[in-house]
């Protein structure tokens, strides 16, 4: 979910962005249409492939021939796994929870109780979320496209996160900065998952990693208060974390399939949510 959430907020602000260097006003049929049939033509790819192979491979065991299975790097890799405790991945613990581990879980429910709350419960009001990145979303709503002629602050800023919001509203159908900003205690469950998961993958028991993930989650301020204002910093901390956590996993030989292209895509994200420094 963390992932799935990380790539689609940075693709539909990117097309969104394409959709005003193309001036066509934004609407949500014209947003998510490309992208809902991208994602269906990749499916469709996903399935044929898994139907050829299934049927190669139900013909050759049909005829009785002993060849090499086809997924023969995977077979290599399990064997590389289960000899090498270093390639090795974290057993899957079906336990049920302990009571340290129920008491982790408490506190960070407790934590985003009060985040969501907090959030929905009060318009923007701090200065960036209202100068920088609030208010843009405001006027990208209002004129369905990207528009500065009315904004002075920071215009040379990225817009992952005022063309999200601008998304949110067209989805709500009004400008709410109440219910718009639900979005922040989601993303920072998101970025607590992604670090719990990384946390396991590297090693950790599933007490040790939620013992972690609740400590850095409640150890100062910084990150609670992020959570319910509309700064791009828990957008730029969810996307770091996820290129440097999967980038260190694939030089560790631990990465799941697919780790460099996710390293791309948050890389991207990074780039895309916050700059920092002289324009």
């Amino acid at each position: 979910a963390a992932l799935s959430f990380g790539v689609g907020a940075l693709l539909v602000s990117l097309w969104m962005l394409a959709l005003a260097w193309m001036g066509l006003p934004f609407a949500l049929p014209r947003i998510l249409g490309p992208l809902l049939a991208l994602a269906a033509v990749g499916l469709g790819l996903k399935f044929s492939v898994f139907c050829f192979l299934f049927s190669v491979n139900k013909k050759s065991l049909s005829q009785g021939v002993e060849s090499e299975p086809l997924n023969s790097r995977e077979v290599s890799l399990e064997e590389k796994e289960s000899t090498n405790p270093l390639h090795r991945k974290p057993k899957t613990e079906n336990r049920k929870l302990d009571s340290w581990e129920w008491l982790f879980l408490s506190l960070l429910a407790t934590l985003f109780l009060f985040a969501t709350l907090r959030a929905m419960l009060y318009p923007m009001w701090a200065w960036d979320e209202i100068a920088t990145w609030g208010c843009k979303a405001r006027v990208f709503y209002e004129a369905r496209t990207l528009d500065f002629s009315c904004i002075e602050a920071h215009n040379y800023y990225p817009n992952l996160l005022p063309l999200l919001l601008t998304y949110l509203y067209l989805c709500l159908g009004q400008a709410s900065d109440h219910l718009v900003k639900a979005v922040f205690p989601l993303w920072g469950a998101l970025l607590l998952t992604l670090l719990f998961s990384l946390l396991r993958r590297m090693g950790l028991t599933r007490r040790l990693a939620l013992g972690t993930t609740a400590f850095l989650a409640l150890n100062g301020t910084i990150f609670i208060a992020h959570l319910f204002i509309a700064y791009a910093d828990l957008a730029l901390a969810f996307y770091t974390l996820g290129a440097a956590g999967f980038l260190y996993l694939w030089l560790c030989d631990r990465a799941p399939r697919g780790s460099l292209t996710l390293v791309a895509c948050f890389c991207a994200g990074m780039a895309w949510c916050k700059y920092e420094g002289p324009p």
